[in-house]
């Protein structure tokens, strides 16, 4: 393929699909914070989703506009900050409204999502740090049934750290 090939099928892509013209523009004019602001508005307005007087985030659209937001090559740490921004929308939920427990098991699963993310992109002292305050800012359960909070410090406590990360969560915890 020649350039003046490549030309016109770049030129066709950009007229044709929405997200290809986002994404060149993007590389164009890079402006992170405009980006940013853009897909945490997705994250919020689906977190706060409400149907039939319930709130009721689809955890399927979330996780879609972060792997999207991702895409944009911006580097592993802007998707994790991400993920944690949509956590602490997410986690907060609980304490306030009742979830369905598919609800209630999505979340869950999307933090240890996180934690392993984070893990791996070497910002397990950030996540377990932010997760950990937006626990511990969860009202007490009621009942029983309320199980969310204590589901939530389950998984939480549950996740191992790879030894690289355990050894940096350990050594900004001591003076």
């Amino acid at each position: 393929m020649d350039t003046m090939q490549l030309r016109e099928l770049i030129l066709e892509i950009y007229d044709a699909r929405k997200e290809a013209k986002e994404y060149l523009e993007f590389f164009l004019n890079p402006d992170i914070r405009k980006l940013t602001d853009k897909y945490k508005a997705a994250v919020e307005k689906e977190a706060t989703r409400v149907s039939r007087r319930r709130v009721s985030p689809r955890m399927s659209r979330i996780k879609k506009s972060i792997k999207e937001y991702a895409s944009f090559g911006m580097g592993k740490e802007y998707e994790i900050e991400m993920m944690l921004y949509a956590l602490g929308l997410l986690i907060p939920l609980g304490g306030k409204y009742w979830l369905k427990e598919t609800l209630s098991t999505s979340i869950e699963r999307f933090m240890t999502e996180t934690l392993k993310a984070a893990d791996i992109a070497g910002m397990a002292d950030v996540a377990f740090s932010r997760i950990g305050s937006l626990i511990r800012q969860l009202p007490s359960p009621v009942s029983e049934r309320d199980s969310f909070k204590s589901d939530l410090i389950l998984a939480y406590s549950n996740y191992t750290p790879s030894t690289e990360s355990q050894m940096q969560i350990f050594s900004k915890k001591q003076p």
